[in-house]
């Protein structure tokens, strides 16, 4: 099976990213992928949009539910929803490549930044899903740094890590990222024993922040070993297609 991580700017117009998400389901499945999946809140563009309904974050959903049937491949979508009471919560739906939904995934782990945006999940939610044959963990953003058994505990063929994210420029594993979570990444794919797979925003649409020098943006793949499966390429706009290891 190959995953598709598709690299999306982190634009607050849901038209504007709804036609970026069919060019990269279209240039997924051109490449042979069978699942694709986006940045964190890659629909709406990372913030608690409490600017949006109910309706118009639900027809956005419709839409790239259609779009995934119509390139006959699987998306995994995140996006900020509302619930009931209005309040925006940080999900993600899994799409099939028939335009079914498979699964809807909530962040529960959130930052000090997002506790005052997002209203956290109380309601503990099993992270794993299978397709084609195949199991995949979720974990979003800085959850990783929570144990590795937190989110899933279970064997899976593949972790997917939608996440605005920081990574230092040049890249490498030997000096720590932003975050600090770079030792984490190759940690964690090995406890997992699995690719661990980055879907993140493009560098070119996030400045650094002044005076702490985040630097977000840009995907990337770490092996079960704790190698990088794909070079890091901040500024990519192409999918990284990342060919899961035989079983």
């Amino acid at each position: 099976m190959i995953v598709a991580l598709c690299p999306l700017d982190n634009a607050f117009d849901t038209a504007t990213n709804i036609a970026a998400i069919e060019l990269q389901l279209a240039r997924a499945a051109a490449g042979g992928a069978s699942l694709a999946v986006f940045p964190e809140c890659g629909l709406t563009g990372f913030k608690a949009r409490q600017d949006l309904s109910h309706a118009h974050i639900a027809d956005a959903l419709e839409q790239v539910r259609a779009l995934a049937a119509r390139h006959g491949i699987a998306a995994f979508m995140p996006s900020t929803e509302l619930d009931r009471s209005g309040r925006p919560r940080n999900r993600a739906r899994l799409f099939d490549a028939q335009g079914v939904q498979r699964a809807c995934f909530e962040k529960q782990g959130l930052t000090r930044s997002e506790e005052l945006w997002f209203a956290a999940s109380d309601t503990p939610r099993r992270r794993v899903f299978d397709l084609g044959g195949r199991r995949f963990g979720v974990v979003f953003c800085i959850e990783l740094k929570a144990t590795h058994d937190r989110w899933f505990n279970e064997p899976v063929d593949g972790v997917l890590f939608p996440g605005y994210w920081g990574y230092g420029e040049p890249f490498d594993w030997s000096t720590p990222g932003p975050h600090g979570g770079d030792a984490t990444m190759r940690e964690r794919a090995r406890q997992w024993n699995a690719p661990l797979l980055h879907a993140n925003t493009r560098r070119d649409e996030v400045a650094p922040r002044r005076g702490d020098q985040t630097v977000l943006g840009g995907s990337l793949a770490v092996a079960p070993d704790g190698t990088l499966l794909h070079p890091f390429e901040p500024h990519r706009r192409e999918p990284i297609l990342v060919r899961l290891p035989s079983r």
